[in-house]
């Protein structure tokens, strides 16, 4: 089979040959870009006829036996007819107010982007020379001119000196392709026999891909979703039916899980290079010690492009990434193990990372999601967590403490006079006087016409000021705030809401995305494939509405039985009242049924909760009636993530005294956290996990109150889920065997039965005595 052309943009190809010198913040960089945009436009449109700019190229060369598709945007090109040589211009910005300053040879990359677009033009053309020349447009408006006239032949040479380094690179990464992809399609199931419904989650998953479509799964705990999911998209990765895989997922502990089914494949075969990418201040080196990211203060980011080729090369003959080996590889060449990672998954079959690398429209991974079609397939585990996310990510939002703040401390740095200090003073005027008499949150379906202008100053203010030590993460707040809120006003359109919020010195403004199905779906189209699983996607239909997945345009959606013996789990509902109104009065008579899971069997057991203050309450009525004689933990907000493991590790296996969790719904220990065997026994229920209601969920409510829906959308759904993944702890494999207690009186309304899982046989208790005595008989079976 002939290899597919390596598509390499023309920047990536010369930079990839001249690479050097230090790393700058993703902040830098993006403020380059955008002052860069600015600049083009300042030349570009002072063009005079028969000049063309952004003039999109293509052009396919083997080299070194390696083809590569080359592609990109010449900033300005004028064709003056066969007598003539033609013209091209690169255009680039600078701070400085006097571009000359610049020799003409001080940034060779720039004659390299301008030598590589001459030689498409001369080859494409025909033509024996091109003229190039190279502009550096000052943002303030001056700008110089560097012109050089190149024939044929030396055009030739420049762009071999340029693709070379390139096409050997890639050379390397053939040879991995060379050994990996036969193993993946030469790859059996890593397991001796698949579970019930495995095969058909792997089948359809495989289905997806090949076609280019979606598929939405629902599979229950332990039915072994990892290994269903990367299975047969590795086996699509080996068929050429894409190039990659993102498995995302929101918790650490579902990426440990992606990486050991890795492991696992491999000791059955399998040669995969996998990364898995962890935040940047977890991974950074330099963290906690208020270290900004720049070349003169550390020393992992001065010279990093020095030293970057030296460890991707000593990383090919590598197939595992995670975080240990990643910090290994950065301290060894003394740079940036982020910024490595990030560079680690272009030479990756398997990048393991958060929802927001592939879908938030500021800190997606841009090498791999900008322009057209990405030749990836999506791996997205639990996926009820996806719309909620993608609502966040989309979203953007102004917060007037935190620009008072800053005011404040420029006004200190350096007074009142400042271009900033003014700037900010008048978007915070603005702001007051959108909120100004506002006795409840506003929603309007436009942003406030009178804050573009205030942002876009407040913006370029900032950007004069980068580097202020005194106010630098203030200003780096207030700034990312406001850029957001920019992409957000380009991008609102009937899906969004302009809410004012009028708290005082907090006002708020937001844009808020109330629905990202829509964005969600064209990002996945644009991929190979999209497979969203998750244990907790009742109903179906709601989930794909609000994820994007549409059954009437090709997608699939796919329910799969529990495969575990429903003997194993007790399910017990209690006619308790679990009202905000009366939880002061039966918060004791809570506590007792709690109580009784206990007496039923000496265990771990968790009580989880639709709020910390309803937690709280239970918690100290529970220390009552119990006497003090039963083990207890609770869940305090803000805990660190040594304090999260240590939380987890108090239920050890075969414990020797009943000890209860208290936690929260839908936080971080009643969701995602695997408790097999006799290290969860049972788990309460408390209510029917609804949200707290708030301005923005009563908007959900009434924009999808057209499918009759609205509450159930906004508030049962939500809240099905959060009891859903709770009681989802207590059977994780074959051998558990569990108790589930629904303690609120609504579980046996028709339309709580109708929504839970048929597998779970829920019984029903008449009161706390009487599940204790179904708990006991249930335990000594």
């Amino acid at each position: 089979m002939a290899e597919k052309a390596v598509r390499v943009n023309v920047r990536a190809l010369a930079e990839f040959a001249l690479e050097g010198g230090d790393l700058w913040a993703d902040m830098q960089i993006a403020e380059r870009m955008r002052e860069g945009t600015l600049a083009h436009m300042a030349v570009q449109q002072k063009y005079p006829e028969g000049w063309e700019s952004e003039v999109t190229v293509r052009h396919e060369e083997t080299v070194l036996g390696v083809q590569l598709a080359i592609f990109g945007r010449m900033d300005g090109f004028w064709d003056r007819g066969e007598e003539y040589a033609p013209v091209i211009e690169e255009i680039k910005s600078t701070r400085l107010r006097n571009p000359e300053r610049i020799g003409q040879d001080a940034y060779p990359v720039h004659w390299a982007q301008a030598h590589i677009y001459a030689y498409i033009v001369c080859m494409q053309r025909k033509c024996e020379y091109v003229e190039v020349r190279l502009t550096y447009q000052s943002v303030d408006g001056p700008k110089v001119t560097y012109t050089r006239t190149f024939d044929r032949e030396r055009l030739t040479e420049l762009f071999l000196s340029y693709a070379m380094p390139y096409a050997q690179w890639t050379a390397l990464l053939q040879g991995w392709a060379e050994k990996s992809r036969p193993s993946m399609r030469a790859l059996a199931f890593p397991y001796a026999d698949y579970r019930e419904g495995q095969r058909d989650m792997a089948a359809n998953a495989y289905r997806a891909i090949k076609g280019n479509r979606i598929l939405l799964c629902q599979a229950p705990t332990g039915i072994g979703k990892t290994s269903a999911s990367l299975f047969p998209a590795i086996k699509a990765v080996g068929a050429g039916l894409t190039e990659r895989i993102f498995y995302l997922t929101a918790r650490t502990t579902a990426r440990r899980a992606a990486e050991d089914a890795l492991d696992r494949m491999r000791e059955a075969g399998l040669r995969a290079r996998s990364v898995t990418l962890t935040a940047k201040d977890k991974i950074c080196f330099m963290s906690g010690q208020k270290v900004r990211c720049q070349p003169d203060e550390c020393p992992y980011a001065a010279g990093y492009y020095d030293r970057r080729r030296d460890a991707l090369t000593e990383a090919v003959s590598m197939e595992r990434f995670g975080r240990e080996e990643i910090e290994e590889l950065a301290r060894d060449f003394s740079i940036c193990p982020f910024e490595l990672s990030l560079d680690l998954c272009e030479t990756a079959d398997v990048i393991i990372c958060d929802y927001n690398y592939v879908f938030d429209p500021i800190v997606h991974l841009k090498r791999f999601f900008d322009g057209g079609k990405c030749e990836c397939a999506l791996l997205i585990d639990e996926a009820h967590n996806l719309a909620s996310r993608a609502r966040e990510m989309l979203s953007a939002e102004l917060k007037y403490a935190d620009l008072l703040a800053l005011r404040r401390a420029v006004a200190k740095a350096e007074g009142d006079k400042c271009t900033l200090y003014k700037a900010t003073a008048a978007l915070l005027k603005e702001m007051r006087a959108l909120c100004k008499g506002l006795e409840m949150p506003s929603a309007e379906s436009e942003p406030p016409a009178t804050l573009y202008g205030p942002v876009d100053d407040f913006v370029e203010a900032c950007r004069e000021k980068m580097g202020q030590m005194e106010y630098h993460e203030q200003l780096l707040e207030c700034y990312f705030q406001a850029l957001d809120y920019q992409r957000a006003c380009d991008a609102f359109d009937g899906n969004y809401k302009a809410l004012l919020f009028n708290e005082k010195s907090a006002h708020r403004i937001k844009l808020w995305c109330l629905d990202p199905a829509e964005y969600l779906r064209k990002s996945m189209l644009r991929t190979s494939g999209a497979v969203l699983f998750s244990g907790t996607l009742t109903p179906m239909h709601y989930y794909a509405r609000i994820s994007g997945v549409r059954r009437e345009e090709g997608d699939a959606l796919l329910e799969l039985d529990s495969p575990f013996p429903s003997e194993n789990l007790l399910v017990l509902r209690v006619p308790l009242d679990t009202r905000y109104r009366v939880r002061e009065e039966t918060a004791g008579e809570i506590a007792r049924a709690i109580l009784a899971m206990c007496r039923a069997k000496k265990g771990n057991y968790m009580a989880c909760f639709p709020s910390h203050a309803y937690l709280q309450l239970v918690y100290e009525r529970f220390l009552l009636v119990s006497g003090g004689r039963i083990k207890t933990i609770k869940q305090e907000s803000g805990m660190k993530e040594e304090e999260r493991e240590a939380f987890i590790n108090m239920l050890r296996p075969e414990p020797d005294e009943s000890l209860v969790a208290f936690v929260a719904m839908g936080g971080i220990f009643a969701e995602g956290v695997d408790l097999p065997g006799d290290r969860l026994s049972g788990a309460a229920i408390v209510g029917v996990g609804l949200p707290q209601p708030d301005f923005e969920r009563e908007l959900l409510a009434e924009a999808w109150n057209d499918s009759d829906e609205g509450r159930a959308y906004a508030y049962m759904y939500p809240g099905l889920e959060r009891v859903l993944q709770a009681a989802g702890r207590v059977i994780r494999s074959e051998e558990d065997r569990g108790v589930v207690l629904l303690l609120d009186d609504r579980y046996a309304s028709e339309e709580y039965r109708e929504l839970l899982p048929g597998a779970w046989r829920v019984r029903g208790a008449r009161d706390t005595a009487s599940a204790l005595e179904k708990m006991k008989a249930f335990w000594s079976r």
